[in-house]
């Protein structure tokens, strides 16, 4: 979403739903706005400790639990990944943990300030812990949830590289960024959406999974080969948790003509979430010009 659509789009999208909460206050700075966006996310997801704490890991434990207590069954659960959200690591591995995710923050300062700038604005909290198996026996790496929007849980494991401690940053801010665009613009017939002949093919996973699943990892997967291609480059990507940038150029294509060419299409996605994938798909030629020099 920040790659493909630009700054401007994603502060205007945060900025529409912050508004009514301004009140008499100047908004100048992101950090200004954000004190209106998080009144604004206190009130449509009051069940959890949402604050504007500069300190965006979160340290305390009795916070983190109920933060993490956002992730329950969803019927558009499919892998039952919001189920794999496990419990806090010991402290030294905890404290080790947040102590990564925080350097790897003041790297992406220096790496993409503009990024950084929207990270801070969109996200109130990370909260580390580990992960559950699902019933396919896989862990997950880390995830969000519309629950409770600005909210990342990362699954960080022993020896992990700031790379992918980068790129699952990344990740998991690309699906909020999507999130609140849906608040704005609708995406999904939802009546329709958990049953399987509206499913699509995903660019990660690369299962048949729910229409929103599949859009997401289209917009995910764009955003991490941005990333590669200009900020964020890697020199060994056998080592990244997600696929290599060749490989991920094909599940973005396959998952492109498995949306676009769906026969149930419009019954189930709005225009905005259609245009989404459009603007992936002209973006694509560009992508793959970048993976091609690599």
């Amino acid at each position: 979403m920040y790659k493909m659509f630009g700054l401007e789009s994603n502060i205007q999208n945060i900025y529409k739903l912050s508004a009514p909460y301004v009140g008499h206050e100047s908004i100048e700075t992101m950090q200004d706005l954000k004190k209106s966006y998080v009144r604004f996310l206190q009130q449509a997801h009051n069940s959890y400790p949402i604050s504007n704490d500069p300190q965006i890991v979160v340290n305390d434990t009795k916070k983190a639990k109920r933060l993490l207590s956002a992730f329950s069954e969803s019927i558009l659960d499919d892998l039952r990944q919001e189920q794999m959200v496990g419990e806090l690591h010991e402290d030294s591995v905890f404290q080790k943990n947040i102590k990564l995710v925080e350097e790897c923050l003041e790297d992406l300062k220096v790496l993409n300030p503009e990024l950084s700038e929207l990270f801070s604005l969109a996200v109130h909290s990370v909260v580390l812990c580990n992960s559950n198996q699902n019933s396919e026996g896989f862990r997950a790496h880390g995830g969000t949830t519309n629950r409770c929007i600005g909210l990342i849980w990362l699954n960080l494991g022993p020896c992990i590289s700031k790379q992918n401690v980068l790129e699952m940053l990344i990740h998991e801010l690309t699906h909020t960024l999507v999130f609140l665009d849906e608040l704005n613009n609708e995406h999904f017939d939802y009546y329709k959406i958990a049953k399987k002949e509206y499913w699509a093919t995903s660019s990660i996973l690369k299962k048949q999974r729910p229409m929103d699943k599949v859009i997401h990892s289209i917009l995910v997967s764009m955003e991490i080969l941005h990333a590669r291609q200009t900020y964020l480059p890697c020199k060994n990507e056998a080592e990244l948790i997600h696929p290599e940038s060749k490989h991920l150029l094909e599940n973005i294509k396959a998952s492109i003509d498995s949306v676009l060419n769906h026969p149930l299409l419009n019954e189930v996605c709005k225009p905005r979430a259609v245009s989404l994938v459009q603007s992936a798909k002209s973006q694509l030629a560009y992508l793959e010009k970048g993976v091609c020099r690599a």
